[in-house]
């Protein structure tokens, strides 16, 4: 079976459904609106913001933390080639210590996650970063999460260099 569905002036997409070897039967087929991330801050200039995770979800985690935090998602598209540092800070005198994780993706869990980094809980403020090089165009989704309570936090994508 296929449908057109037309979303756009000048966009259309094609859903396919086929049967495995030639299988026939009813299928339900459900699209719904991207949710994750919470917060498309479009191409480049649009940080720093500051934003907080509370009254957020906790849906994700990565290698360094944020299982039983609350995230706060971003999708940022990179106007320009380069290295780019993504940094999240928090107070820490506060109640929130922060993860940031980077996917290579426009939506979540649909990319790997790229690199991953905790604060360290000092009493002062301290960011977690995390730096990868992106080509022009490409969506990084970026997680700050925390590894312990909830709070403000301001993120912030700064170009590193050119090149790597």
């Amino acid at each position: 079976s296929r449908i057109d569905l037309k979303v756009g002036e000048d966009e259309v997409y094609a859903i396919i459904v086929d049967g495995v070897g030639g299988s026939q039967g009813d299928v339900t087929l459900n699209i719904q609106p991207i949710e994750c991330p919470a917060v498309d801050v479009g191409t480049g200039a649009a940080l720093p913001q500051v934003f907080t995770n509370v009254g957020s979800p906790n849906d994700f985690s990565s290698a360094c933390g944020g299982d039983t935090g609350l995230e706060r998602t971003i999708r940022f598209e990179v106007p320009s080639d380069g290295l780019w540092r993504f940094e999240a800070l928090a107070d820490t005198n506060g109640s929130l210590q922060s993860v940031v994780y980077v996917e290579n993706s426009p939506a979540c869990g649909h990319g790997e996650i790229l690199q991953c980094n905790k604060s360290e809980n000092t009493g002062k403020l301290t960011p977690s970063a995390v730096s990868r090089y992106f080509k022009a165009g490409d969506y990084a989704t970026i997680y700050v999460d925390a590894a312990s309570g909830a709070g403000p936090f301001e993120l912030d994508a700064v170009k590193l260099a050119d090149t790597c």
